[in-house]
């Protein structure tokens, strides 16, 4: 993985602070924008009195139309793994086709957001293709998170966010793009 820091800016040329802003292509997640001081690092105590930490982590990746057809048998790294010892909540994400020259086909084929390559724990509710991936025009559509989601520590810890779908590979041809923009956050695992 390549990793540059730097900072990110508001569009009026002023630095947005605490905000991890991470873009990249495919598994290659690539860290551009960070805020002076470092990650924005919320603290709170656990029933315990231990202090545990939660980071706002905001990340752009991309897919080809290969990957895009492929995710079936091959899904896509969104957030990369936080590390040992934490767990990412997926929040919201927003998907864009950057329609190019043909367009995608698909028949009962959608997409979820998983964790961990295996898919055992779905992270979003269902992403519904029809009007979207089969457009011929640049389409917007949104993920938001499973409801009641339950799982183990070992179904979480340490595991990154994957684009996936669960039906079958999407066909048509072209040089479309998919971009995704996924707001996730790391929380220290609860002792």
């Amino acid at each position: 993985m390549t990793i540059q820091i730097g900072e990110r800016h508001d569009g009026d040329g002023r630095t947005a602070r605490a905000i991890r802003h991470i873009r990249g292509a495919g598994l290659t997640a690539n860290i551009l924008h960070r805020g002076p001081g470092g990650l924005k690092m919320d603290s709170y105590r656990g029933l315990d009195g231990t202090l545990l930490t939660v980071e706002d982590a905001y990340v752009d990746v991309y897919f080809t139309t290969a990957q895009i057809k492929a995710l079936h048998g091959t899904p896509m790294i969104l957030v990369p793994a936080p590390g040992v010892g934490y767990y990412l909540e997926f929040v919201h994400a927003w998907l864009m086709l950057d329609y190019a020259t043909a367009g995608l086909t698909e028949a009962d084929d959608n997409l979820q957001i998983v964790y961990g390559v295996a898919a055992a724990i779905v992270a979003s509710q269902t992403i519904e293709c029809t009007g979207f991936i089969d457009q011929v025009a640049d389409t917007y559509t949104n993920a938001l998170p499973t409801i009641n989601m339950i799982a183990t520590p070992a179904q979480l810890d340490n595991l990154a966010l994957y684009l996936y779908n669960p039906n079958d590979e999407f066909g048509g041809t072209g040089g479309s793009v998919l971009r995704v923009r996924t707001h996730a956050r790391a929380h220290q695992k609860l002792i």
